[in-house]
């Protein structure tokens, strides 16, 4: 039996998997066709060489890495010196919200995905995340988010708990940094979610009304977001979990004055941070880490096969 291949199977998902009981017999059948790729493990699976039993994943929107240098952001500032830091990575050439956290979900580049446009669309996004795909290995999962139209990533039934924009009559002021790090503190340890999507929006939102760079962005957003941060890891650092969880954080794109979509190196230059109590410090900025690795090295920190045909590659300092 061959691995199944992202691209033959575009069409196949595009056309069922809208459907939410054809969604989870395919979502089922695609966890046995990922199990049954042993002969090609060498190629798209190792065992993760970490003690991971939990991952969070925050991406904050429209965070310029080097804002993190020249803010006083405690907490961020940290992490880039206590964890594995790419301070280059890149986003995806379509640099706006929704296609970047696709891209970053799925493994997949907009070539294969196709979504290009940033707003609240209808339906769900036909390709499975990352949370689906756990899901569907028996991994509890979670996504915290603060724009509705992220609610496109995520189908009914796909992901065992969300919070965000729409959701549960949730609305967009209730979704804040501040809001959103007492969320997750209030189900971290009533549930074990194995892997957590949390998205933090004020950087994007000061960028756009204030400019990128600018006294109110680095002043107001970049402080407001480091607290939530700092928030976070106070509630993983507290509970059972502290010594087994991987948190990640990055960004879905940059900005230059008040806008980001092109092709300029502010907008596509984004952070990638990793820590964990195994991991060594070390920045690294000769490695090309890109937003489609995020998606396929979250699965191999699971020991999940990878699917063939996405984008993304397990990032190296990942692999034994």
């Amino acid at each position: 039996m061959n691995c199944i291949d992202m691209q033959k199977t575009s069409h196949l998902y595009s056309s069922l998997f809208n459907h939410r009981a054809l969604r989870l017999f395919l979502l089922t059948a695609f966890a046995v066709l990922l199990s049954s790729c042993s002969s090609q493990a060498t190629k798209y699976f190792t065992e993760s060489k970490l003690d991971i039993s939990n991952v969070v994943l925050i991406s904050i929107d429209g965070l310029r890495p080097d804002a993190i240098n020249k803010q006083n952001a405690e907490h961020l500032i940290k992490l880039t010196k206590s964890g594995l830091y790419f301070p280059n990575a890149k986003t995806i050439q379509r640099s706006v919200t929704l296609p970047s956290h696709i891209s970053m979900l799925t493994g997949l580049d907009i070539k294969q995905h196709k979504v290009s446009k940033n707003k609240s669309l209808p339906g769900h996004l036909s390709f499975p995340t990352i949370l689906e795909i756990l899901k569907s290995q028996g991994k509890k999962t979670a996504a915290l988010y603060s724009k509705k139209k992220l609610g496109f990533l995520f189908p009914p039934g796909s992901v065992d708990y969300i919070f965000g924009p729409g959701q549960n009559g949730i609305d967009y002021n209730q979704a804040n940094a501040n809001q959103l790090a007492a969320e997750f503190a209030r189900i971290w340890n009533q549930q074990n979610y194995h892997f957590t999507f949390i998205h933090i929006r004020e950087p994007d939102a000061y960028g756009h009304q204030y400019g990128w760079m600018s006294s109110e962005y680095l002043n107001q957003a970049i402080p407001l977001t480091d607290k939530a941060i700092g928030n976070i890891i106070n509630t993983i650092s507290k509970g059972e979990k502290a010594n087994n969880t991987l948190l990640i954080i990055t960004a879905d794109h940059g900005g230059k004055d008040k806008t980001h979509w092109s092709k300029r190196p502010e907008d596509l230059t984004i952070p990638w941070i990793a820590t964990h109590s195994q991991l060594t410090p070390e920045t690294i900025t000769d490695t090309q880490v890109n937003i489609v690795d995020t998606a396929p090295t979250i699965l191999h920190l699971f020991n999940a096969p990878l699917p063939k045909g996405i984008d993304g590659q397990v990032i190296k300092n990942f692999l034994p």
